[in-house]
């Protein structure tokens, strides 16, 4: 996933089941003008699912919790408004 223009997030979307448990990592990040990122996961409404904040260079994740309901799902990478970002994000079953 990468953002080419500063101010600009990115979005993945995902297909869930109601009641999956997923875990999603984060590793290879750089981030241009800034040492954080963060990402957060909406639920198909909308709303938001689960977030975090991440330092550039890290390997992490996060354990979403259980998928509230069958639908699309967004993962949205929000890095400061002045940085590009390139990160490699991937969703697991946990």
């Amino acid at each position: 996933m990468s953002i080419t223009r500063p101010g600009q997030s990115a979005r993945y979307s995902f297909t869930g089941t109601a009641s999956q448990l997923l875990r999603l990592n984060w590793a290879g990040t750089t981030i241009s003008g800034s040492s954080w990122v963060s990402v957060s996961v909406l639920k198909p409404d909308g709303s938001s699912l689960a977030s975090s904040s991440y330092a550039t260079g890290a390997t992490g994740g996060m354990d979403l919790p259980s998928l509230p309901a069958s639908g699309t799902y967004t993962v949205v990478l929000d890095p400061p408004s002045a940085s590009l970002t390139t990160a490699s994000l991937s969703l697991v079953t946990r």
